[in-house]
């Protein structure tokens, strides 16, 4: 086993680009304190196109070999937007935390939830997740459901499913299905998985967070789930 020996293990995950004409290396240094981070360094020239004579410098992780930058940077009408949502999660934060906790102490297994999250546009694989879930036989009663909505949210409960709908929180999610991947829709729309994970561990509870768009082969048992959160903090 190659890990025999391992009492710690860091593990590098990157691209090799095998059809890149670019070569690239890979350099562990030692002695950096409680230092984990990859950095990645270019040969670039002055129009920031890979060039072998040039020193390597510092860039970012969205760099691409082909020097081309893919990081896209907010404009101001994405900042504003922004700002109002954290102030009025913030504001409403206490009033939330409150009314979310007395539904978590109804629904909880062994301190346990699964949460998930889903718009309008994803109604139809919320609705097969369950089916599918009840077709195994797997019980769906510490499932906890954030709609962004109020239809998807009459639809969850219509299923039998519990809900939690903040109006103050998910006013800025849209409605409709993100047309491609990394979309503005797509973008609010995790804020709405960030904002339902964070509130419930913040309340001490841990959670299974899984998207809608696969269904369940079968449940962790509550009690290991709950052991396996703590063990791996």
């Amino acid at each position: 086993d190659a890990t025999e020996n391992c009492d710690v293990m860091n593990a590098m995950f990157i691209e090799n680009p095998a059809r890149a004409r670019s070569r690239q290396c890979l350099a562990i240094v030692g002695g950096q304190y409680q230092s984990y981070h990859i950095q990645r360094w270019m040969r670039l020239n002055s129009e920031e196109k890979p060039d072998s004579n040039k020193p390597l410098q510092l860039v970012g992780r969205w760099r691409r070999n082909d020097g081309n930058d893919e990081f896209l940077y907010p404009k101001q009408r994405a900042i504003d937007m922004h700002q109002e949502l954290l102030l009025t999660y913030l504001n409403h934060l206490k009033s939330t935390k409150q009314n979310l906790s007395e539904i978590l102490k109804n629904i909880a297994i062994n301190n346990t939830v699964i949460v998930v999250t889903a718009n309008m546009g994803q109604s139809e694989l919320l609705m097969n997740l369950i089916c599918s879930s009840r077709r195994r036989g797997l019980d769906t009663k510490n499932l906890l459901v954030f709609p962004t909505d109020v239809h998807t949210k009459e639809l969850a409960e219509s299923l039998g499913l519990t809900t939690f709908y903040d109006d103050h929180l998910m006013r800025f999610i849209p409605k409709e299905e993100s047309a491609r991947y990394g979309d503005r829709t797509f973008a609010l729309i995790m804020i709405a998985k960030v904002v339902c994970v964070q509130l419930v561990n913040e309340l001490g509870y841990d959670l299974l967070f899984t998207d809608i768009d696969v269904v369940f082969y079968r449940y962790v048992a509550e009690e290991k789930l709950g052991n396996l959160f703590r063990h791996s903090n």
